[in-house]
């Protein structure tokens, strides 16, 4: 059985990784409207294979985990960390479009 102390670490280490991608889906669509460029996350080529846009994927999909099981102890850090997954899967399926 967890104690509260480790409940809480793993509850604040879950929020800020929600926090951050949202912060990271907000840098994404900034690059695009904004028109500053950030290395190996050039729009057209995200996609199709750099190991940046794998790892970004990747860190994506722990937030959405991390988001889902934020959802029943702490809804609006779960609320947060979805959103960033939904701007960054609009982002990211834009030259799909």
């Amino acid at each position: 059985m967890p104690t509260q102390t480790t409940v809480r670490i793993l509850r604040t280490a879950a929020m800020t990784v929600a926090v951050l991608g949202l912060a990271f889906s907000v840098i994404c669509w900034a690059s695009l409207f904004v028109h500053f460029q950030i290395p190996y996350l050039a729009h057209g080529t995200y996609l199709y294979g750099n190991y940046v846009g794998r790892f970004a994927n990747c860190f994506m999909a722990i937030v959405f985990g991390s988001s889902v099981g934020l959802l029943h102890s702490c809804r609006w850090a779960g609320s947060i960390g979805l959103l960033g997954c939904f701007l960054y899967i609009a982002w990211a399926w834009l030259p799909a479009l």
